[in-house]
């Protein structure tokens, strides 16, 4: 015997900037399960430590040595950190330990 019917809501929003994009699945992600903070950091351009991971990245020192899709690093895993990772560093270096990242303290 079935149960009842389930219905579920569906919104669909069409973003033509790829940046925004990536911005919009940050701000729903923030509440899911299953997305990584390498993914969040990735995507997220509101905090300026992360806006910094795509030219870390693809820098020669670290190139093809961050994981940009998971945070833990395993055996398996050929990577020396995830891109959550470089962006609290990033942060810690700029704003010393425990500190915040702001426009005042990037650009003076």
């Amino acid at each position: 015997m079935a149960g009842p019917a389930s219905s579920v809501g569906i919104d669909i929003y069409v973003e033509r900037d790829g940046v925004s994009g990536q911005q919009m699945f940050v701000d729903v992600a923030d509440n899911a399960k299953g997305i990584s903070g390498a993914v969040r950091a990735r995507f997220d351009t509101s905090r300026i430590a992360n806006r910094t991971l795509s030219d870390i990245v693809l820098h020669p020192l670290f190139h093809n040595k961050i994981d940009v899709e998971r945070d833990r690093m395993t055996l398996s895993n050929r990577n020396l950190m995830g891109a959550k990772h470089v962006a609290d560093i990033t942060r810690a270096v700029i704003a010393g330990p425990g500190g915040r990242a702001s426009k005042k303290v990037y650009y003076g």
